[in-house]
């Protein structure tokens, strides 16, 4: 995902292809189920609360 920054994102429509965004949606879906089970742990160290 290096360059996420400057990757410009398009509209598109089904069956059609951006190629900007490809690589980028070609990697592993997000894993929505392992981030709730770990959303308490990572939330202090994302705000700095917590001192590792």
């Amino acid at each position: 995902m290096n360059g996420i920054n400057r990757q410009k994102l398009c509209k598109v429509q089904a069956g059609q292809s951006c190629p900007n965004s490809d690589p980028i949606m070609a990697l592993r879906p997000i894993n929505w189920e392992l981030i709730e089970e770990q959303l308490d742990t990572m939330v202090p160290k994302i705000n700095g609360s917590e001192t590792v």
